[in-house]
């Protein structure tokens, strides 16, 4: 895909597509997933996930073993508190999913990363959100540094790293070893914005594009938002039942990432699963509730619902 004259983007999974000679209908996603699923007895990944709190699924902890370089089977201990199966029903878990990649010849994202082999590289290298590298793609981009890249950019905000539930990790961005520069101007938000940002974050480095600005405590939902911000789809979808609100103004704040309104609502409540995320890693519900606010551009409006995050 062009980027611009003389450049191209590209995602790193692209690339590994291209080295390994292989194409998307040997990648283990959507219906493959629900087929495997469905063979070994267990219910697929989101399944119902609008209607009721899904627990962690077999798949959410092997995937964040396979990003973070950690032992599939340890990873069960991490999110215990998280899931409604058993030791040994994730270990046959694990066991059938790589006997059906085998018997099937499928592929999944994590295997590109771990077998990407590059024989050339580009010169230079810009890698953007970089604070949602994880370790699996951090060593994909050293494979591509020996493959002769010379110049590489890495851009990112360590306090937007809001994937770290799925195995990312700001500490990447730090990785290789370079200069360091602070991009402090905002082309958003407003003072009133930035500082309520680094109330959660004292140590951000950015300047309002203006004073014109303002935040808003209310009870209800204004039907004047640009956009409403949820902390999961379960909280969207009871909210969209109770009041009626246009469902395509409703986003959780991980679809709301790269995306500014002029006047965001931030729909303040969080759910029991949310809450025992929050105890295993504080620092990482901080950082969504850092981004969420720093979509607004003009007018933020906090509604707090049931069991409000402490942050805002």
């Amino acid at each position: 895909m062009k980027a611009g004259r003389g450049y191209k983007a590209s995602t790193i999974h692209s690339l590994c597509f291209h080295d390994m000679g292989i194409i998307p209908q040997q990648i283990l996603q959507g219906r493959q997933i629900a087929d495997f699923c469905k063979m070994i007895g267990i219910e697929a990944p989101n399944s119902g996930f609008e209607k009721y709190e899904p627990s962690m699924h077999q798949f959410e902890v092997y995937s964040w073993a396979r990003t973070t370089g950690t032992d599939p089977l340890e990873a069960f201990f991490r999110f215990s508190g998280m899931v409604e199966f058993t030791f040994n029903e994730y270990v046959f878990f694990v066991k059938s999913l790589l006997q059906y990649k085998s018997t099937f010849g499928v592929y999944e994202f994590h295997d590109l990363l771990d077998n990407f082999n590059p024989i050339e590289a580009p010169e230079n290298l810009l890698v953007d959100e970089a604070q949602d590298n994880s370790y699996s793609l951090t060593m994909a981009l050293e494979k591509l540094v020996v493959a002769g890249v010379k110049n590489m950019w890495i851009v990112g905000d360590p306090n937007q790293a809001i994937y770290t539930y799925s195995g990312a990790d700001p500490k990447y961005m730090y990785h290789f070893d370079g200069k360091e520069k602070f991009l402090e101007q905002s082309y958003r938000c407003p003072k009133v914005i930035v500082n309520k940002a680094k109330d959660i974050f004292p140590d951000a480095h950015f300047n309002p594009l203006t004073e014109i600005g303002e935040i808003y405590r209310e009870i209800d939902i204004p039907l004047t938002a640009d956009m409403v911000l949820v902390r999961t789809n379960y909280i969207g979808y009871k909210l969209i039942k109770r009041t009626g609100i246009d469902k395509r103004k409703v986003l959780t704040i991980h679809k709301a990432k790269g995306l500014q309104g002029d006047h965001v609502v931030i729909y303040n409540a969080t759910t029991r699963r949310v809450r025992t995320s929050t105890e295993i890693d504080p620092v990482a519900e901080k950082r969504l509730m850092y981004t969420a606010i720093t979509r607004t551009r003009k007018k933020l409006t906090i509604v707090d619902g049931g069991n409000p995050n402490e942050w805002i």
